[in-house]
């Protein structure tokens, strides 16, 4: 028998507890979850050292499907990430309610308790001004707005 030592400088632990689906969640419906990944993190840290890796907020099994394949059935939805949970705003069909509904679910975050104000990260002060923009909010142009609130969350003022 062969022992093999292997001398890690860093041991990252992540993961995403944002489900695959939101079809769980009914339209026109939030849903807080709280992010397993950061209780796991914080269980095992006491126990050994660990760094904590982020997926930001594409879920651990997201994959591209050919758009017509799922636009019938697509529906708006925002993640906002605060504390150690993530909160999903979902909308409607976009094939029947249209894109106009990403600007009430931007208004809708930025009127929320929890949200850090326009002037936290250039993704809240999209969310915060959203009426403002002339063109429609669509599923490609929420993602970096609000992966950029995250990273600056996570990176600005979050605590393990």
């Amino acid at each position: 028998i062969y022992e093999v030592k292997i001398l890690f400088s860093k041991i990252i632990i992540t993961g995403s507890s944002l489900p695959v689906s939101f079809s769980e969640i009914k339209l026109h419906n939030i849903k807080e979850i709280e992010r397993t990944e950061i209780m796991i993190w914080k269980k095992c840290s006491s126990r050994i050292p660990l760094h904590f890796g982020d997926y930001t907020l594409v879920p651990v099994s997201y994959y591209d499907k050919p758009r017509q394949l799922y636009y019938p059935t697509i529906t708006a939805h925002i993640i906002y990430t605060y504390a150690d949970k993530f909160v999903i705003y979902r909308g409607g069909r976009l094939s029947k309610e249209g894109y106009e509904q990403y600007k009430d679910i931007c208004i809708r975050i930025s009127q929320e308790p929890f949200f850090r104000g326009d002037k936290y990260s250039s993704g809240d002060y999209f969310l915060a001004h959203s009426t403002s923009y002339s063109k429609n909010i669509m599923p490609g142009t929420i993602l970096a707005p609000t992966i950029n609130s995250h990273i600056t969350y996570m990176y600005d003022g979050f605590k393990l």
